[in-house]
């Protein structure tokens, strides 16, 4: 329907040699276990075969689309309708099932405390949360954490040497060991532990519980607002650069199914350094300027395709100036760091 609707209303003609009529007699005689006639042409068989995989390719997008849209617009979190399964989803966000009514950008991490039993004894650990591993099933095997702790309580009678040492490690290594709480009968020490993650198994878990801050910051959270919406704009654009090669387009220069797919895989890649610019520029990433001379360079330098796809140069010429310009980078990237 999408390409009989384009062609229709819009004159885009995606495929030449096959028509609304034979799609729908190739769908009949297959229903019927009958060899479509249909595909005794060759050019219509191929096209029949794009055709398919389009379906499957605009049926996994649409799906994540989909799926992205209602998350980031929380429908499911306001339609109980388009709520899915997995309740965890819901458990691990700062929303108004959990009891939060949130502001404009307003943005949340999610504290875990887990008490797990490990070795006949209950051990307290605590951190952000970071994600989900679910089995085949659906069910939680995993919690995933990061800047984790572990909370050591030590009873004070008869165990002195040993809440003196760890106070002597507080003392002088803050940044793993600290007092918690002290208690008239016992001190809970909190250690950090080190390490980027830390994966606590679903099997050893007692108990849950979680805690959402607010770390309300206007100028990040226009920052990320921004990334989305031009995280947005390239997926629109890579969609429309996906359908130019099964566009019939009155150009000299991108006639064929060859040029018109070079063009599209060309623009590709130079919107994504080009975006890959702008998200550091954004978010003021670190080396910023050397970042962005790369991300230019790259840019420059995926844009010599042109020349051949615009009939400038030659095919064979313009991959010689390519290859040269990646050798002639290479040798003055090479110098720059032997000077350093």
């Amino acid at each position: 329907m999408l390409f009989y609707f384009l062609n229709s209303y819009f004159g885009f003609e995606l495929l030449h040699n096959i028509t609304f009529d034979s799609i729908c007699n190739i769908f009949s005689s297959l229903g019927t276990n009958q060899y479509p006639n249909e595909f005794t042409d060759a050019n219509k068989l191929i096209e029949f075969g794009i055709l398919l995989l389009f379906i499957y390719f605009f049926s996994g997008v649409s799906g994540a689309f989909g799926h992205y849209i209602v998350r980031i617009l929380r429908f499911d979190v306001n339609f109980s309708t388009l709520k899915f399964n997995n309740e965890w989803l819901y458990l691990i966000e700062a929303n108004k099932l959990n009891g939060i009514k949130r502001k404009r950008f307003d943005d949340y991490l999610t504290f875990i405390d887990i008490l797990v039993l490990h070795k006949d004894k209950e051990e307290l650990y605590r951190g952000v949360y970071k994600g989900f591993i679910f089995d085949k099933e659906n069910k939680l095997e995993n919690i995933i954490l990061s800047n984790a702790s572990k909370f050591i309580p030590i009873i004070k009678e008869e165990n002195e040497p040993k809440i003196e040492a760890l106070k002597n490690l507080a003392e002088t290594k803050p940044e793993q060991y600290s007092v918690h709480n002290d208690f008239p009968d016992k001190i809970i020490f909190k250690k950090n532990i080190e390490g980027n993650l830390l994966v606590v198994p679903a099997e050893n878990i007692l108990n849950v519980n979680l805690t959402y801050v607010n770390y309300f910051n206007r100028y990040n959270s226009s920052r990320i607002t921004l990334l989305r919406l031009m995280y947005f704009l390239l997926f629109i654009c890579f969609a429309i650069l996906f359908l130019i090669p099964f566009i019939k387009i009155d150009n000299f220069y991108i006639k064929s199914f060859w040029s018109k797919t070079a063009f599209a895989i060309t623009t590709s890649f130079v919107l994504i350094f080009i975006f890959g610019v702008l998200k550091d520029v954004i978010i003021s990433a670190p080396g910023l300027k050397k970042k962005a001379i790369q991300g230019i360079v790259f840019v420059i330098h995926f844009s010599i395709f042109y020349l051949g796809i615009f009939d400038i140069l030659s095919v064979g010429t313009t991959i010689l100036v390519f290859i040269g310009t990646i050798l002639i980078m290479g040798l003055i990237t090479q110098k720059s760091e032997s000077k350093r």
